[in-house]
């Protein structure tokens, strides 16, 4: 009985003292939200395994379960690129060039698909119960509710290419390759912004401010996705990658064959911090690591970093890498938290 009773205590505490916490969930439009009750399932019963997922050329797909150590490929192969990649609840999407896709539910077992009337997929985002992705030659975003049913599409009126995407304040939004910015809060309507004349190469955010880097090296901020603000010249080569995490920006320089890192509390105020050997284009973050992949020569490489000061590099296989993004194999609660 006294167990019993302490054990009551225990968790009675715990649920005090997550009154005031906050839960951040990516997958939730990167919304921080307080519930209790959530809160408190969430840390009794995590979820099950967190998974990084790299996707490549050829078709190619690896994975790892702590960010520094990586399977051999597990990817369908064939001569088409997964050029992005998406996690919700457990299941694990990959999409890329000629409209191909695959969706796995542990991350490691992959079934190929395709989206019909798509040629070449470049960002891919969950977002309002379904997920979202964006085509580079025929400005069109098609969603599935499921991630394996597409729909056909509704196209962006005056977009371009749609290079790359974000979850922006519960709106989904997405960049193209003329310097416009198109948001949407239904999928149907969208508002446009304009920050520049190149080509979206990644966005990020932390809810409050949204991050843009351009081809042209130039970095944006903007606290609505309509109305940018330009901070010129950031970088010193081209802004590829950018993700949030610990309370800070982390955005990749790709100055092939090394990457510069560059680093922000804010979006606004910069600084260049270390030079990585290797060719890095994207980064996500998740389970507290950074992890960039791109190539070293003819081969995937991962680099894995806490602060993203101190990195870790290893080669994942003989294919380039051109995306990462972080999740949780399912057990019943939800994933990327």
């Amino acid at each position: 009985m006294r167990r019993r009773g302490l054990l009551v205590l225990q968790l009675s505490a715990c649920i005090v003292a997550l009154g005031n916490c906050q839960v951040y969930n990516r997958d939730c439009g990167h919304t921080a939200f307080c519930n209790d009750l959530f809160a408190f399932l969430v840390y009794a019963a995590p979820p099950s395994g967190p998974r990084f997922i790299a996707v490549g050329n050829n078709g190619s797909i690896y994975y790892s379960t702590n960010g520094y150590s990586w399977s051999s490929d597990v990817g369908p192969g064939g001569g088409n690129a997964f050029n992005d990649a998406a996690i919700n609840n457990g299941f694990f999407l990959a999409q890329g060039n000629a409209g191909l896709t695959a969706y796995s539910t542990n991350g490691t077992d992959w079934t190929s698909g395709t989206i019909s009337g798509a040629t070449g997929i470049l960002s891919t985002r969950y977002w309002n119960n379904r997920f979202a992705a964006g085509d580079t030659a025929n400005t069109t975003v098609f969603y599935s509710q499921d991630g394996i049913t597409w729909d056909s599409g509704r196209s962006i009126a005056g977009a371009s290419a749609l290079y790359t995407s974000e979850v922006f304040r519960g709106s989904l939004v997405f960049g193209d390759d003329s310097g416009k910015v198109y948001s949407t809060t239904d999928g149907v309507n969208w508002n446009t912004g304009t920050y520049a004349a190149g080509v979206t190469r990644q966005m990020a955010t932390n809810n409050v401010v949204l991050a843009l880097g351009d081809d042209n090296g130039d970095n944006f901020y903007s606290y609505d996705a309509v109305n940018w603000n330009s901070l010129g010249s950031v970088v010193t080569a081209d802004p590829t990658g950018m993700a949030y995490g610990n309370g800070k920006f982390v955005c990749i320089d790709n100055n092939a064959p090394n990457a510069n890192i560059f680093t922000s509390p804010d979006a606004i105020t910069w600084t260049q911090g270390v030079t990585i050997a290797n060719s890095l284009t994207k980064i996500t973050f998740g389970f507290g690591l950074f992890v960039a992949v791109g190539s070293n020569g003819p081969n995937g490489v991962a680099c894995t970093s806490t602060d993203a000061v101190n990195w870790s590099c290893v080669t994942t296989g003989a294919q380039q890498l051109n995306m990462v993004a972080f999740g949780y194999v399912y057990n019943g609660i939800g994933n990327d938290i």
